[in-house]
């Protein structure tokens, strides 16, 4: 292991150019950039861009390995932005316009690909990405916003969307090829993602405010869609196996819906409208399938679905 630790280390030295690009622009007072590269290539060295424009800003830039690049701009004050890149190929750019934002971004593996925008104040991100090909999208605008977003594996897919005041997400991927889409639009929202397998796929939107939602996959190709349009809804999503398939949508306020599939080849559907509707679903065993709808016209309605075994069909309509 260490012959081929010293290896490698020869061959990166033959490839290092005899320059690399750091460029470092700093406005106003007690602004604060630190960057450090050690390997590049004769055709693309290591490429470190800072440019702080405000007061108290704090940027650190390490990066080993080939044709890794960084690119931090803050504009305000007190923001910090941290990037850590070790591999080959990565990419990490960090945005940050207002006060007290944080951006951390540590990246480890070959062609890895992190990018974090935040407008306003008080907004946090940490991306940490291990693997080949990982690729991590954070947009946060307004205040106080919080997500965090941790890939172990490849080719996964992590995208989250924050615009309003104290929305917080949370995206955990482990394996290959998963992806999530988070979008909150509101206030107070919050989202917990954790996916563990291959070939995940989680769409979650949530436009309102104090919306919350968690979802678990747990083995290959499963998929979960969950809207929620209004207020206090919640929603909490089980998946343990492989093609299963969950859809929720809530309509209004105060909805509670539960969904655990264990198993393969499930379905379920619920659709809530109106206030105050529960659904509670459990199914256990293979190719069972149940549709949910909890209308607006009356309630508030309560209904509870367990299946157990093979090919059982349910559907529930309360009006």
């Amino acid at each position: 292991m260490k012959t081929l630790i010293l290896s490698a280390m020869a061959l990166l030295g033959s490839l290092t150019a005899s320059a690399q690009l750091v460029s470092i622009t700093q406005s106003n007072t007690s602004n604060s950039a630190t960057a450090t590269q050690f390997f590049g290539t004769i055709a693309n060295p290591n490429d470190t861009d800072i440019n702080q424009n405000g007061n108290y800003n704090d940027a650190d830039t390490f990066q080993w390995g080939l044709l890794n690049v960084s690119d931090v701009d803050q504009i305000g004050d007190d923001n910090s932005a941290d990037v850590t890149q070790f591999g080959i190929a990565n990419r990490a750019t960090t945005y940050q316009s207002g006060d007290f934002n944080d951006s951390d971004i540590d990246q480890i593996g070959f062609f890895q690909d992190a990018e974090v925008e935040q407008l306003g104040n008080r907004n946090d991100s940490d991306v940490n990405q291990i693997g080949n090909s990982d690729v991590a999208l954070v947009i946060q605008i307004g205040n106080q916003n919080r997500s965090d977003v941790n890939q172990i594996g490849s080719n996964n897919d992590g995208t989250v969307f924050q615009v309003g005041n104290r929305n917080r997400s949370d995206v955990d991927q482990l394996g290959t090829s998963n992806i999530t889409f988070s979008n909150q639009q509101g206030n107070r929202n919050a989202s917990d993602v954790f996916q563990n397998g291959d070939s995940n796929t989680t769409t979650l939107d949530q436009i309102g405010n104090r919306n919350r939602s968690d979802i678990d996959q747990v083995g290959d190709v499963n998929n979960a869609l969950v809207s929620q349009a209004g207020n206090r809804n919640r929603n909490i999503s089980n998946q343990d196996g492989d093609f299963n398939r969950n859809a929720i949508d809530q309509q209004g306020n105060r909805h509670l819906s539960e969904v655990e599939q264990l198993g393969d080849y499930n379905k379920n559907y619920i659709l809530q409208q109106g206030s105050d509707h529960i659904a509670l679903v459990s199914q256990q065993g293979d190719q069972n399938c149940v549709k949910v709808f909890q209308y607006a016209t009356g309630g508030p309605h309560y209904v509870t679905l367990t299946q157990t075994g093979n090919f059982n069909i349910a559907c529930v309509f309360q009006n």
